[in-house]
């Protein structure tokens, strides 16, 4: 403080500041600091405790599952859905980085429970089939993890978005029963190209969490599609994998280049072993 003191005197005397606001600094910096903040391991602790509390309720609830009637079932879920989303909306204004935290998880776990809820009713009340089912929750789950999203664009409702995108667009694929099996990947694939570049643009934020989703989707898309007979996935997953790495230098983004290393790491011997087989040969020119 003493410092300070010798510091604004300075600048008064060299016109940098007057007087006024050499003491409205010295009146700012003399408050007492009340920043109220909740300590690492606590905000862990309570965590971890709320946690094992949902697992134990979850635990109860199976255990009469079957036997509630299908409007007990959508209202217990219902009730502790809206409790969630509810709780995330009162507490979403607070100016502290645990409460957030704290909104944000609230919010994810009342999105999961829209998502379930008309999964449930699509199941048990319209008695649709699983893969309808899955495109009602899915759908359901977009529109409240966008919501959401908008309202407080963190990571962990980005997630939420993401994964409910996903969900959406590869039930609705498995209404066609003629649509190659490669089709689910390619369409994973297409929704992590689009993130990217959503998130070069500047449209999803946080920008650190849409390059790793992004990045995860476009390198595990070609993965998914060898589910069928095609080859032509590893092809493009090695493709990808150094679009990755040139775009890391271009865009001078380290996550972009530690995933794009690790496709490189995860095609390039899937290729060496389809293409040569048991050939020593090529991996021990590829290794010099």
């Amino acid at each position: 403080m003493n410092d300070l003191v010798d510091h604004l005197r300075d600048w008064v005397e060299k016109g940098l500041i007057d007087e006024a606001q050499a003491e409205a600094i010295r009146s700012y910096e003399a408050a007492p600091i009340d920043e109220r903040r909740v300590p690492l391991v606590a905000e862990v602790l309570g965590y971890l405790g709320g946690s094992l509390a949902l697992i134990a309720i979850f635990i109860l609830v199976g255990e009469f599952w079957e036997d509630l009637r299908i409007w007990a079932r959508l209202l217990l879920v219902g009730a502790g859905t809206a409790a969630f989303l509810a709780g995330g909306w009162f507490i979403k204004n607070v100016e502290n980085p645990a409460i957030g935290r704290l909104s944000s998880f609230s919010w994810a776990l009342g999105t999961v429970g829209v998502a379930f809820w008309f999964g449930l009713f699509g199941m048990d009340v319209l008695e649709v089939e699983p893969e309808t089912s899955l495109l009602i929750s899915s759908i359901a789950g977009f529109v409240v993890a966008y919501f959401v999203y908008r309202r407080s664009p963190r990571s962990l409702q980005q997630i939420l978005v993401g994964a409910a995108a996903v969900g959406a667009v590869t039930s609705l694929l498995a209404h066609f029963d003629e649509i190659p099996e490669e089709f689910f990947g390619l369409a994973i694939w297409g929704i992590g190209a689009a993130w990217l570049f959503l998130t070069w643009g500047g449209h999803l934020k946080p920008a650190v969490t849409g390059y790793v989703l992004g990045s995860l989707a476009i390198l595990l898309g070609p993965q998914f599609m060898r589910f069928g007979e095609a080859a032509w996935p590893l092809l493009l997953g090695l493709l990808t994998a150094g679009v990755l790495l040139v775009f890391s230098v271009t865009l001078r983004n380290t996550i972009l280049l530690g995933l794009g290393a690790a496709g490189i790491f995860l095609f390039v011997p899937q290729i060496i072993f389809e293409y040569f087989g048991d050939t020593m040969g090529v991996p021990l020119a590829l290794f010099i």
